[in-house]
């Protein structure tokens, strides 16, 4: 049966769910309020140096299936499009595929013995694609764990590795200083993109929603717009370069319109630039320490930050003002993500917990403890 949880508005105003009277609330008389009810059945997936992983329901915060098996530290966790899945990657050399509603393990994807940075599900959900830390990425049969296709190529360790939006190609990231679009189907090699003005290695490789772009960065100040338009005609993609930060760039997100794309750095800093242009439209300063990750809001108003200073913002796109500061984490937080009506806010943190958090008054709702070491990631159930 599906929870719904229940919202007063005072104007644009969330009133807080804690309070008990009238006059606690803010309330005159006569005042009109609007209500606004959403669907609370959502789940959490979390990923933890302890080497577990563990499903949580958002809505109390109980944790309804631990995932044993992996030998080291598991190191990305995700949910299948449909829900019915959790992925997980691990430094034990495996990554794994387990059911929702009972924790049971259906596959161990075990191809090399390197240890797996990242693995993640086709859009349909048929497919698997892992990135071990060898010179190779892998393609899994969801159904039944068979390893399908192989993408040799790179001439140095594979980093990451993820399917486009149309699941049509895999793009990869390399210690080579490429990154590599595939054709998901066979393993074909489509595209070296060279990245030698970042440095070094290829750390980020993400896609628009549309897939029509993808953002790349390397060890150094600046990251890169492809144009994906190209890649089936072989003709070198071209790019745009995104100069201004003044340390490594470490993470990136689009808009949900694709127009603008936010890169997180170093430098404690937060950019928002103009996709078609690679103009620095806003900088976001006010973080004290390293950001990790970087997050648009389903409507494309607000941005979230996650930062190594223990806390994570959630900022105006247009104006670039914060709007609120989570805290609360004692140590390090490395994602922060909403949830799909972007009520919510979730990060995860070094102190070994996640957190659920509202995201019109900056209310935490739910800490989900219970890892014995550091939680890695988390995101919500589709």
């Amino acid at each position: 049966m599906t929870q719904l949880r229940v919202r007063l508005f005072l104007a644009t105003t969330c009133l807080r769910n804690d309070d008990s009277t009238v006059l606690a609330a803010g309330l005159t008389d006569g005042c009109a309020v609007e209500v606004l009810l959403s669907a609370c059945n959502s789940l959490v997936v979390t990923a933890s140096s302890d080497g577990t992983a563990k499903i949580w329901r958002a809505v109390d915060g109980v944790c309804v299936q631990t995932l044993h098996g992996h030998e080291y530290q598991v190191t990305t966790s995700t949910f299948s499009p449909d829900g019915s899945l959790v992925l997980t990657s691990s430094l034990d050399g495996t990554a794994r595929l387990w059911r929702v509603d009972n924790g049971a393990l259906l596959h161990t994807l075990d191809g090399c013995d390197y240890q797996v940075l990242s693995a993640g599900f086709s859009p349909d959900g048929a497919t698997v694609v892992t990135a071990p830390l060898d010179q190779t990425a892998k393609v899994w049969s969801a159904r039944n764990g068979d390893c399908v296709s192989m993408m040799i190529g790179h001439r140095d360790v594979v980093i990451s590795a993820t399917f486009s939006p149309d699941g049509t190609f895999i793009v990869t990231g390399s210690v080579d200083g490429t990154a590599k679009f595939w054709r998901s189907d066979d393993g074909a090699c489509m595209q070296t993109l060279s990245h030698k003005c970042h440095g070094a290695e290829a750390k980020l490789a993400v896609f628009s929603p549309s897939g029509a772009i993808l953002l790349t960065a390397g060890p150094n100040q600046t990251a890169k717009l492809w144009s994906t338009c190209l890649v089936s005609a072989h003709v070198q993609m071209g790019c745009v370069t995104l100069v201004g930060h003044e340390g490594q760039v470490t993470a990136g997100n689009f808009s949900p319109d694709d127009t603008l794309v936010a890169t997180a750095s170093v430098d404690r800093t937060a950019k928002i630039w103009c996709t078609k242009s690679g103009l620095s439209l806003k900088t976001l300063s006010g973080h004290e320490g390293d950001i990790k990750s970087v997050a648009f809001s389903p409507d494309g108003n607000s941005l979230a930050t996650a930062s190594v200073d223990g806390t994570a913002r959630l900022w105006c796109v247009s104006s670039g003002l914060c709007l609120m500061t989570f805290t609360g984490h004692d140590e390090a937080v490395s994602s922060a993500i909403f949830s799909q009506d972007g009520s919510m806010l979730l990060t995860a943190s070094a102190d070994g917990t996640a957190s659920i958090w509202q995201t019109c008054d900056g209310t935490r709702l739910q800490m989900l403890e219970g890892h014995a070491g550091s939680v890695l990631c988390a995101s919500f159930s589709p």
